[in-house]
């Protein structure tokens, strides 16, 4: 799993795009110990190249990244009857980038991103994309 996430570049991406193109190279299907690793890698991943950004260290990015995913699967999954709303999405981020809070523009940026453009795991919606394409480009890099 490392070694998979490490032939990522994340360098020209900021962290949702780089969440969006993990994601959309396989589907995160499990527990949440199978999540949480996969994460943890990420973050270490990500931080390496983005040391000088908002985020204070690779457990900002993790509870970051891993807050992500619950915001988009609360938006976005059917099964989910209470949403999660934007002050919901600061109050579950406050005071975890290394004890600091993120930046309130910054959260809103990302939870109306992911509340208008979904992941998608059907082909035909995938390949329309901007982190298929991506994707796509890095696999030829490898």
């Amino acid at each position: 799993l490392k070694e998979f996430i490490n032939l990522f570049d994340f360098s020209h991406l900021d962290i949702n795009q780089s969440i969006r193109l993990l994601l959309s190279s396989f589907r995160i299907l499990g527990e949440g110990q199978i999540v949480d690793r996969i994460f943890d890698l990420f973050s270490v991943a990500f931080y390496k190249t983005h040391k000088n950004s908002i985020f204070e260290n690779e457990a900002a990015v993790h509870i970051f990244s891993y807050s992500w995913l619950m915001l988009h699967t609360s938006l976005h999954n059917t099964n989910v009857m209470k949403k999660e709303t934007f002050p919901g999405f600061i109050d579950m981020l406050k005071g975890q980038n290394n004890g600091k809070d993120f930046d309130v523009e910054f959260l809103s940026s990302i939870f109306n991103d992911v509340k208008k453009v979904p992941l998608s795991f059907d082909k035909n919606v995938q390949t329309n994309s901007p982190s298929y394409w991506e994707l796509l480009k890095q696999q030829d890099r490898v």
